[in-house]
């Protein structure tokens, strides 16, 4: 009984060197698989990222127009269907306007007496790139008023800024529409 032991024991049969070479190779194979793969899933990633973002972006911007513009007066479309002037509640003269050049693009809001106008959204947003940018429907005024008391935006859009390809849409609305309640009453 001991010398079969002893006999199974000095029998070790390992791997030959093809069998390891073969294994390696699948090794480096399967590797260089997932290597390629994971370039491919950070560039998915972070499309699924922009898109998300955009999306709370350009419902973020629908609220901020909503809430700036319902309780306004005497509001008025520029010519060039980008800037709004109106007076808020509190009676001052305010303008929102949509700036696509510069270092950071948006719809910027300037209120009378404050020298500088500021983002109407996030300023996260624009250190991520993201800006919005609407235009006003035309049909849609009397003049340069709001007709039936309702602004009507022909477009919001989101943009993303990139200086190599060149600002590309991420996501827009077709018509977006605030009721200007002061008109009402009027």
């Amino acid at each position: 009984m001991l010398d079969k032991l002893k006999r199974r024991m000095g029998n070790r049969g390992g791997f030959t060197l093809a069998e390891m070479l073969m294994a390696v190779l699948i090794l480096a194979m399967v590797s260089g698989v997932v290597a390629a793969g994971v370039p491919l899933a950070a560039n998915a990633m972070a499309k699924v990222v922009d898109a998300a973002n955009a999306q709370v972006l350009l419902s973020t911007t629908m609220t901020c127009l909503r809430s700036e513009l319902e309780t306004a007066t005497d509001v008025r479309v520029d010519g060039d269907y980008r800037t709004i002037s109106y007076r808020n509640e509190a009676g001052n003269l305010c303008t929102l306007s949509v700036v696509t050049d510069g270092a950071q693009p948006g719809v910027y809001l300037r209120e009378d007496g404050c020298s500088d106008p500021r983002l109407l959204v996030s300023q996260k947003a624009a250190n991520e790139h993201l800006y919005a940018v609407y235009e006003v429907d035309d049909g849609h005024l009397t003049g340069n008023k709001p007709t039936d008391g309702v602004l009507l935006f022909e477009e919001l859009t989101i943009y993303k800024r990139d200086e190599t390809n060149g600002d590309r849409s991420l996501v827009r609305t077709d018509s977006f529409a605030v009721r200007i309640i002061s008109a009402m009453v009027e």
